[in-house]
């Protein structure tokens, strides 16, 4: 290291000392799932055609004729919501992870 050089070397670590983070990663990998699941629902959503300058009235009309899509989705996102929730909720009960905890979360 030179003089003027201030900053310190990288402390070293040993194999045994670094944390195996399996747990955050899958984590990770299930709240990123749940979150595409989630944005996916949005896609079957359109927007109603109701020409260049609608009335209140004709928006609405539009509007209503799609609501059972819309009723859809968001009955669809609810139920995706509370799995995701629950999950997290036990999920925060886990200190150590199994291949099994693994598996059963890929399949939820």
């Amino acid at each position: 290291m030179d003089e003027g050089d201030s900053r310190e070397p990288a402390p070293s670590i040993s194999g045994s000392e670094i944390a195996d983070n399996s747990l955050g990663r899958l984590l990770t990998l299930s709240d990123g799932v749940f979150a595409i699941a989630m944005t996916l629902l949005a896609l079957d959503l359109k927007v109603p055609d109701v020409g260049n300058h609608p009335s209140d009235a004709q928006l609405r009309h539009a509007l209503g004729a799609n609501s059972s899509a819309y009723l859809s989705f968001l009955v669809s996102f609810y139920a995706i919501a509370t799995y995701w929730a629950r999950h997290r909720r036990l999920m925060r009960a886990v200190v150590a992870w199994h291949g099994t905890l693994v598996r059963d979360t890929i399949l939820l």
